[in-house]
């Protein structure tokens, strides 16, 4: 996976950009969040990638938010909750990037 350059936004598809093999870039915002006992760390970054690693980026930030992220009051409550639904947000968003529109009938 690459970093985006500094022109790209997250969450969009980049029309000209190609990897390697051919297949198109997306970018994606991923947020992993860490519940510790009375503190809590929210990292956030963003993937440049094929769909496929952009996924697969999501979804390892998605276990590790399910196994580490509830460790904290504040946490439980709220801030590992916004983790979740902001990745399944952008996933949400790459789906519907990735859908063609020039789809033949």
């Amino acid at each position: 996976m690459t970093y985006p350059h500094p022109g790209h936004r997250y969450g969009q598809f980049h029309p000209g950009a190609q990897h390697t093999y051919g297949e198109p870039l997306f970018s994606v915002r991923v947020r992993k969040h860490y519940g510790l006992f009375m503190a809590w760390s929210m990292r956030t970054y963003t993937i440049t990638g094929t769909r496929t690693q952009c996924e697969q980026a999501l979804h390892q930030a998605q276990i590790h938010n399910v196994l580490a992220g509830w460790w904290s009051p504040l946490s439980l409550l709220l801030l590992n909750w916004i983790a979740l639904i902001a990745n399944a947000s952008e996933r949400s968003r790459l789906h519907r990037a990735a859908i063609p529109t020039n789809a033949t009938r």
